[in-house]
């Protein structure tokens, strides 16, 4: 054997090794792509889910908003009604006052004309 063949043997020797590496490299940076692409696909349902999330929560308070305010207003309404059921109160008791005081005028005079009548 020469040193050409030696050196050409060697040569090949070197080159199968670089292969090797680089073929185990290969191997290691698609399965590192393989986890990133993992991770990326975690973290795009996660996001998805605190989305939906998101938008239920949007969604419950706008509900839970037309709610209160559909109560407020009912409130309102009876606050209405009731300061007008108290103004019909207000109203037939000073009716009633007034021919209380009506019916006390007229039995107060009759009873002058009796006392009058008795004098």
């Amino acid at each position: 054997m020469n040193i050409y063949q030696q050196n050409q043997s060697a040569l090949k020797t070197a080159f199968i090794l670089q292969a090797i590496l680089t073929e185990q490299k290969i191997i290691f940076l698609k399965q590192s792509l393989n986890k990133a692409q993992r991770d990326l696909n975690e973290l795009r349902f996660q996001q998805n889910h605190l989305q939906s999330k998101g938008e239920d929560l949007i969604s419950n308070h706008q509900k839970n908003q037309r709610k209160l305010l559909k109560q407020v207003d009912e409130l309102q309404q009876l606050i209405t009604k009731l300061n007008l059921k108290q103004d019909q109160i207000n109203q037939l008791q000073l009716s009633n006052m007034i021919f209380g005081m009506i019916k006390l005028k007229g039995t107060i005079e009759i009873f002058q004309k009796i006392v009058f009548i008795v004098d």
